[in-house]
């Protein structure tokens, strides 16, 4: 099946590769592990959003691609929140 990008396909898939450079940069180079890792499985569940155009693609890809998006958005939203609790 030809994937067809469209312009909410392109904007998650730049949106997701950004936050995933923004929390690998903040693993890297501030050692701060939970916010990092939670922005970067944020990223990485917004890149399979924007992958399977919105968790709408009914094959076995997109399927699978809809389970490793659902926990990198849960465990993402989870552990950012969690590393942001003193601050709220």
């Amino acid at each position: 099946m030809k994937q067809y990008l469209n312009f909410n396909t392109i904007i998650l898939v730049v949106t997701g590769l950004l936050l995933m450079a923004w929390g690998a940069w903040k693993i890297y180079r501030f050692r701060d592990y939970v916010f990092g890792g939670g922005v970067f499985l944020i990223g990485v569940g917004n890149l399979m959003f924007g992958a399977t155009n919105g968790f709408s693609d009914p094959t076995p890809r997109g399927r699978i691609l809809f389970k490793a998006g659902i926990f990198g958005y849960v465990l993402g939203i989870l552990s950012t929140a969690y590393s942001m609790r003193y601050f709220i």
